[in-house]
């Protein structure tokens, strides 16, 4: 089933012509003949969606639904330079006339051969002298929609989907469980170990020993100015400056 737009119209420099035709009338040369067949209907605008056979040795029988309006252009009504108001002749070819499916089909798609001879008009118009009528194209079949988003991505050559791109691997030794990450390290891999890394309890002991040894130094400095002469004094307070700086050593 096809169906074609047409249109029928003068503009403001250019007589009245066939501006929109299918292509089996633009090959045959046959525009006169239907401009001629629909010229008398086109002194006046019509009211509803007329319809009429058309038959001619050149294209057979063709059905026609049509409509005559005031021509304008982007809201404006477009005269000739006269002052006078020019008509348009637009509407629907069809084969099969005879057929009440196919009128009606027509009838439904009328809207969109309005869209058609609107923009072809535009066209016409913004022509200044010569003008060659613009090939229509069937819209019975309808233009392809773009695919929706909700249809799945296309199957690869395999007939399977093709699947989303790999994570990047990870080294077995994830850093981020790793607590030394980030923190600098000593050179030549010596291990350097803090005082935190003796117990509480040896510290404790440790602090004891030198508080002791302190005050056993102290009492042998005061043993040893109140008894200068005693020489038992001074080898005791050396003896405790040796055990200090063995204290002071660990």
């Amino acid at each position: 089933m096809s169906i074609w737009p047409f249109l029928i119209a003068a503009s403001r420099d250019i007589d009245y012509e066939v501006v929109l035709c299918p292509d089996f009338i633009l090959k045959s040369r046959a525009t006169r003949t239907l401009m001629k067949k629909l010229a008398p209907k086109m002194r006046a605008p019509t009211l509803d969606t007329m319809s009429q056979d058309l038959s001619d040795p050149i294209w057979g029988d063709l059905g026609v639904i049509y409509r005559v309006d005031r021509a304008h252009l982007n809201g404006k009504e477009i005269r000739d330079r006269s002052g006078r108001s020019i008509y348009r002749a637009y509407g629907l070819l069809f084969r099969d006339s005879g057929s009440k499916g196919q009128r009606e089909e027509a009838l439904r798609l009328f809207p969109e051969a309005q869209d058609a001879a609107e923009g072809a008009y535009a066209q016409f118009c913004a022509a200044n002298s010569d003008f060659d009528p613009i090939e229509s194209l069937s819209i019975a079949r309808g233009a392809p929609r773009p695919p929706s988003p909700d249809v799945p991505p296309p199957m690869a050559s395999n007939g399977l989907s093709p699947r989303p791109p790999a994570a990047p691997a990870h080294s077995s030794e994830d850093t981020r469980s790793s607590p030394l990450v980030g923190r600098p390290q000593p050179p030549g891999g010596v291990r350097v170990e803090s005082q935190q890394s003796r117990s509480p309890k040896s510290l404790t002991i440790l602090k004891l020993l030198m508080i002791a040894a302190i005050a056993l130094l102290v009492s042998s400095i005061t043993n040893a100015w109140m008894y200068p002469d005693t020489s038992s004094l001074k080898s005791e307070v050396e003896g405790e400056f040796a055990a200090l700086k063995s204290l002071r050593s660990i």
